[in-house]
């Protein structure tokens, strides 16, 4: 296994850089007209235990980070496709077998600026966001299983750490712990709100929480009343989708509501979805299923 040095300065320069862009995860503005409704779902097969996906809002295109392995294991076998709106696939856009890549089991992503942030079990790895060039890498000490990613209105980058119950936050300065909080049970996804609070979804208990990152306050939200929840994404109108694997569904929670709309029906291990607020399409990777699929949301 390769050594990393534990806080290498270009991975300081780089993220304090890609963090000073405008933060392009928070909730997506509403299109004049909805374009492009699917009639019915596109069903794209041929990955490899999909974790994550991610609307790059400005290339257009979808990002499926795919674990190929033991979602723990530093094998080099990770790889991130790109996928048009249409459905056509690059399979390894950034290959983790490549010469010059390390990736090994990633998961959540986020992009801001120019740089793509990719979870990788103990490591944040920063890509090119056009070329899907690696940049550099951070590491954060301790960490055990590194889930989703999302920048805050703060300019830093927010992780969540599943296994060890933590809410990272990633700035120049090194990585420090905003959150340990047992009620976030198991934090998966996350997502950064207009006014500063981070939403974070829990996987191993019932938990939908709010954090203030200056305090680590938590607050309760409405979500879920059952365990396995991991992806989140912000809805334009102020709402949100949660996947949650015990219901086997995408739901929906409007603003004020304290009961969920369900949106999309029997998708076994839904993992990290993304919003295509353009299209009104969420994309689901199927994490024990190999495929993505995506639907559109009324």
């Amino acid at each position: 296994m390769m050594r990393r040095p534990s806080r290498p300065p270009f991975a300081v320069a780089a993220l304090a850089l890609a963090c000073a862009a405008e933060p392009e995860d928070r909730i997506p503005e509403a299109p004049e007209e909805p374009v492009d409704r699917l009639a019915a779902p596109l069903v794209l097969g041929g990955f490899a235990a999909p974790e994550a996906a991610l609307h790059d809002a400005r290339a257009d295109v979808y990002l499926v980070a795919n674990i190929d392995g033991d979602s723990r294991a530093r094998d080099g076998n990770g790889y991130i496709s790109r996928v048009t709106p249409d459905g056509e696939v690059e399979a390894r856009w950034i290959d983790g077998s490549a010469e010059g890549v390390e990736l090994d089991a990633p998961k959540g992503m986020a992009a801001s600026g120019d740089t793509l942030f990719v979870a990788d079990i103990d490591v944040v790895r920063l890509f090119d966001r056009e070329s899907g060039a690696p940049l550099s890498s951070w590491p954060i000490e301790g960490a055990e299983f590194l889930n989703d990613v999302a920048v805050g209105v703060d300019g830093a980058l927010y992780v969540t750490d599943t296994t060890a119950g933590v809410v990272y936050r990633l700035g120049p300065d090194g990585p420090t712990a905003v959150s340990r909080d047992p009620a976030l049970a198991g934090p998966n996804g996350i997502a950064a709100l207009p006014d500063g609070r981070l939403l974070v979804v829990g996987f191993s208990g019932v938990g939908t929480h709010t954090i203030d990152p200056r305090t680590g306050a938590l607050e309760r939200q409405p979500g879920p009343t059952t365990a396995g929840s991991d992806g989140v994404a912000l809805l334009e109108d102020g709402g949100y989708l949660i996947a949650n694997w015990e219901a086997q569904a995408i739901l929906r929670f409007a603003p004020g509501a304290t009961e969920a709309d369900t949106v999309v029906r029997s998708v076994e291990s839904p993992a990290a979805i993304a919003w295509d607020a353009t299209r009104r399409r969420v994309i689901v990777p199927l994490l024990r299923l190999d495929r993505v699929e995506v639907h559109a949301v009324p």
